[in-house]
């Protein structure tokens, strides 16, 4: 995937697309990645109401800190 399509996807998330952070993680990138304001794939599912994919990033990421880093 090339660099300007893993952007779009995660402006995508971070507009409510929550449904392409599967995708987005299966294309080889990070549970813990963040958007251009540091705000975390994991907050922006919180935001948006979307528990599969807040469990997904959890049993992908670092687990317990990567939730503690919502309240950070």
């Amino acid at each position: 995937m090339l660099e300007c399509d893993i952007m779009a996807m995660l402006d995508e998330i971070v507009d409510g697309r929550t449904d392409l952070v599967f995708e987005y993680c299966a294309a080889g990138n990070s549970a813990t990645s963040s958007d251009k304001d540091g705000v975390s794939l994991l907050q922006w599912c919180a935001y948006y109401g979307d528990v599969s994919a807040m469990k997904f990033l959890l049993a992908n990421g670092r687990g317990w800190m990567l939730w503690a880093r919502i309240w950070v």
